[in-house]
């Protein structure tokens, strides 16, 4: 596997070190992903500064993957995503599926943001259904 994991104490820093995203990288990925659900470090944030260029289905598979993470309350964040990646995203009509940011903090803040918006709808929700 080529992908370097980075883990912090809410989340985990991925980042790919091929030059193109390949379906079996996109799997790697949602393995790794999907392995943290129900962890501190359930959210992921993939570094794409390395990617050059993606294969449509390993986009298609990442935008699935994008999809469960919300269903299963974590964030997904890319970062520096190449020009012919975006225009790939963007070729697929997926591009607003993906949580998009030029630098590795503005990811970091993102995922820090749905983290404490998660815990406010969740207190919130308790409020409304005392059991």
């Amino acid at each position: 596997m080529k992908i370097k994991v980075d883990t912090k104490e809410k989340f985990q820093v991925l980042r790919p070190e091929l030059p193109e995203l390949s379906v079996i990288m996109a799997e790697d990925l949602t393995r790794l992903v999907t392995g943290a659900f129900g962890t501190e470090t359930k959210n992921a944030i993939i570094d794409m500064s390395q990617v050059k260029e993606a294969d449509e289905q390993a986009l298609v598979d990442l935008a699935t993957l994008h999809q469960l993470c919300q269903k299963n309350k974590a964030s997904l964040v890319f970062f520096a995503v190449k020009p012919a990646v975006k225009s790939a995203m963007q070729g697929l009509d997926l591009i607003d599926v993906f949580q998009l940011t030029p630098t590795e903090s503005e990811a970091w803040d993102i995922v820090q943001m749905d983290e404490i918006e998660r815990e406010l709808f969740d207190d919130e929700q308790q409020e409304a259904d005392p059991q």
